[in-house]
Parts: C-alpha cells; structure tokens; sequence
C-alpha cells in the first residue's frame, strides 16, 4: 500500500515481481526513491498502466522456452499440450487465452466462457467412493437481493479427486437458513472444517456471528486477482473434480459456467459467487498439500 511503498526508503536497483498487480500511485512511489533502473515484471493477463512505457528497446519477452533448464519434465509437457489445444482452439476461447499468455507471452482477450457443464463430471450417490478431509467453503454476502451467498460442501478421495457432495446458493434469504444449513451439514460429517471468506465487514460480522453461537469457523484470506486465482485452476475443474448428481449441485454448476473475463462479467452484471466460493476450496486442498499441482 501507500504507506508500506513510502516506508521502503530508497535503493540503487528496484525488481517490482507482477507489477500490474499495483497501481501507478505505488510504482511512482518505488520509482522515485530508486537512484538507478528499475525492473518490471509481469505476465500480460490484462492491459495496464505498463503498456504506456513499454517498447522495443526496454522490453524482454520471455517464455517457458527461454527457462528449460529450470523447468520440469511434466511442466515441460503440459506447456507443450497447452500449446497444441491452444492452436486448436476457438479464438478467444479458455484454451486459445492460455496458450497465447502462458505460452507466447502475448496479450489475448477472452471472449466466451471459461467452462461449460459437459467439464464437468456427475456421480450418482450409490457411485460415490469413500471421501476423506470434508470442508465447508463460505462466500458470505448479505443475502438480501444482492450478492448470492454461496457454500460449498467438499472432500476428496484417497487419490485426490475433489468431490461435491452438496451447494448452496442464493441472494435472498434468511439468515436462519443458512445456519441451519451449515449445521445439517456438520450433524452429517463430524469432523468437516469450517472457512469463510473474510472479505469485508458483511464476512465479518457472519464470522463472529457463527462463533458466538458456538460453530467452530476459520477465515480465509483470497489472495492476487480474482479471475488469474480461479484460472489458474482451469484443469482442476476439467479433470479432478466431481458432483454429487443431485437437483442442487446442478443448478451450481450451470452457474459457474457463465464465468468469463471481467469486462464481459462487468458489463452484463453476471455474479461469480459460485466458481470462486469452490475455487477457494480446491486452493484449500492445495495449499494444504491434499491436491497436487505441477504449477503452485
């Protein structure tokens, strides 16, 4: 922040990592108190202030070519599929997007949306295998007609598919409902953790809320963008996840398939809710070390 970027004091170099993620007013601040250059770095997700001083003479565009000694075999490979689906892709789409900027390092707009619902895979409950490390995820709102208020119930399987077992969603209702819910759902599973984005007074007061009343509730913090927090997880969504075929988790999933770049979410006021209340469960799983990422 300001403060933090004032305090710094000065320096004879500066190397600012992902330097979209901050605002002009910072990086003036970081620059002033440099004596000699300073050093961008970022991956060309969304124009920014950047693009203004960039050209020819002091831009380096490097890709995972340029990093093979360094990279693993598997990495290797599957930046090689990102580039083959990529190439066969629709422009525009998920695919074509992160072949162009995780590959090529160029820019690239999406234009469609990051997932339909034949990615994703439905079990009947006589088919669901035993299930280890429940977890309830919360996306807190004020559930009066604005944000939707979402949950998720989740647990994975001894070789790490991440399983839905049960949703919720909804922007007008009660908050007696929703307790009850979460309770049902700690009756159901005894040993299930609890977290709940704390992201704003409304999280917070839920928060305390639930604690007062004596239900066990963890915060959690959402880190960087949004949209590259959720994307970098495109193939967990494709390949390890899977739902419970139930009425509830299929109107779920049908909402997460309208998310897409945020211009085009902006513009048509979709909500997103949904994907990124389950998003923040599979970083759960991961950062944990129960799911297994070749990218962190």
């Amino acid at each position: 922040n300001k403060e933090k970027a004032n305090a710094m004091g000065a320096a004879g170099y500066r190397f600012i990592n992902e330097c979209n993620m901050f605002s002009q007013e910072i990086i003036d601040l970081l620059a002033i108190n440099c004596q000699n250059n300073v050093f961008f770095d970022f991956n060309p997700t969304a124009r920014f202030w950047g693009d203004a001083y960039m050209n020819e003479n002091n831009t380096i565009k490097l890709t995972w070519k340029d990093n093979l000694k360094n990279l693993t075999g598997s990495q290797i490979n599957l930046y090689k599929q990102w580039t083959n689906i990529g190439q066969n892709s629709r422009i525009g789409s998920a695919d074509f997007y992160r072949w162009q900027v995780f590959c090529e390092g160029n820019y690239c707009d999406i234009t469609g949306d990051l997932l339909e619902i034949t990615d994703f895979r439905f079990v009947e409950t006589h088919e669901m295998p035993s299930l280890f490390n429940y977890l309830i995820m919360i996306d807190p709102s004020n559930a009066n007609g604005g944000d939707n208020f979402a949950m998720v119930l989740t647990a994975l399987t001894i070789d790490s598919n991440l399983y839905v077992v049960d949703t919720f969603s909804d922007n007008n209702i009660d908050k007696k409902t929703i307790y009850n819910k979460i309770k049902k759902w700690q009756e159901a599973y005894p040993k299930v953790k609890i977290y709940c984005e704390n992201n704003g007074q409304i999280a917070t007061d839920f928060i305390n809320s639930c604690i007062l009343s004596g239900m066990a509730m963890n915060k959690w913090f959402s880190t960087a963008n949004k949209f590259q927090r959720i994307f970098a997880n495109l193939d967990v969504f494709r390949n390890d996840l899977y739902f419970l075929s139930t009425p509830q988790n299929q109107m779920f999933a049908q909402k997460m398939c309208t998310f897409t770049s945020p211009e085009i979410m902006e513009k048509k006021k979709i909500k997103d809710d949904e994907i990124d209340c389950l998003n923040n469960a599979i970083l759960f799983y991961i950062l944990s070390g129960k799911i297994k990422k070749i990218f962190n």
